[in-house]
């Protein structure tokens, strides 16, 4: 089963940079829209082409 969207809640909550910097490797690789929720304004930054902020 193939996701056709990815959900995140705080996904770099708890990680140091060097697993930021995988996870977002990892996302970008994954070439999925994703629906992030952060606070972690530079990670959002790197991936998005589109933000919303609230």
């Amino acid at each position: 089963m193939q996701p056709k969207i990815l959900l995140l809640d705080e996904p770099t909550n708890g990680l140091d940079r060097k697993n930021t910097e995988k996870l977002t490797a990892l996302l970008r690789e994954l070439s999925l829209p994703i629906l992030i929720s952060s606070h972690h304004h530079g990670f959002i930054n790197e991936l998005a082409t589109e933000i919303i902020s609230l």
